[in-house]
């Protein structure tokens, strides 16, 4: 279902928080790190919905 190895994702979405001095931007990025997990082989067809507890969270 993802157009890349979840391995490539994740380090270009670190690689552009570490770039990006939008504040809005490097949050967004975060999510869609910690989204990475959802998406898993035999599972089905449709992402996992749900949310993920940010506040603590230091990819730098």
């Amino acid at each position: 279902m993802l157009p890349f190895t979840k391995q490539e994702i994740s380090r270009a979405i670190i690689q552009s928080y570490k770039i990006s001095s939008d504040d809005k931007i490097r949050e967004m990025l975060k999510i869609a790190l910690l989204s990475l997990s959802h998406f898993q082989e035999n599972i089905g067809h449709l992402p996992v919905q749900g949310s993920v507890d940010l506040t603590q969270i230091n990819i730098e």
